[in-house]
């Protein structure tokens, strides 16, 4: 029987709905670099 070091898939399971439509509101606004999410992102890596 083989142990995974690591099952990130399993791990991500429950986050998979959300981390899908994050992806897809960010390719439609085509704001890869700077723009609303990034803010966003780094406000929240702040406050981490």
């Amino acid at each position: 029987m083989t142990v995974p070091l690591l099952d990130l898939g399993r791990q991500h399971e429950s986050l998979m709905p959300q981390l899908r439509q994050v992806f897809e509101d960010v390719t439609r606004s085509g704001q890869f670099i700077l723009g609303e999410y990034v803010q966003q992102f780094e406000n929240e890596l702040a406050k981490y």
